[in-house]
């Protein structure tokens, strides 16, 4: 059994683990990333089923290298309060949004695994605290 980390998409590949082989997890960490809040659950399915969608995804994807502020506020969905951040993270994060949709590399990764885990994550929302508690 193993400890998983996940941070952003990753801690949604961690749960993903954790429910799909419980057998295998001993701890979960999930940062900055996971369940939908329930006052955003529709729009963040219907940006992740336009991301999902070949084509669709690239598209959108590449048309925040055109808008530095899109690609910043993308980030929305990911943090409580992301103005609240101090101003140092705010920059930080604004240097490596840019950097990452920049990057044919990133944007493939990115999108290959949110359409493997779309499929999967709007069925797991239901439960989804109570079900990684139980986890022992």
């Amino acid at each position: 059994r193993a400890i998983f980390v996940g941070h952003s998409l990753g801690a949604q590949i961690a749960q993903w683990i954790a429910l799909t082989h419980p057998d295998r997890v001993s701890r979960l960490c999930l940062l900055g990333g996971g369940l939908l809040s329930p006052e955003r659950a529709l729009s963040d399915r219907i940006v992740i089923a336009l991301l999902a969608t070949p084509g669709v995804g690239e598209w959108i994807y590449n048309g925040l290298r055109k808008d530095p502020k899109a690609a910043y506020d993308s980030l929305r969905a990911y943090y409580h309060n992301l103005d609240a951040l101090p101003e140092q993270d705010r920059a930080f994060l604004l240097k490596r949004v840019q950097q990452r949709v920049w990057s044919d590399g990133q944007r493939d990764a990115f999108l290959k695994t949110l359409r493997c885990l779309s499929r999967w994550l709007p069925k797991r929302q239901e439960g989804l605290l109570r079900k990684l508690n139980g986890i022992r």
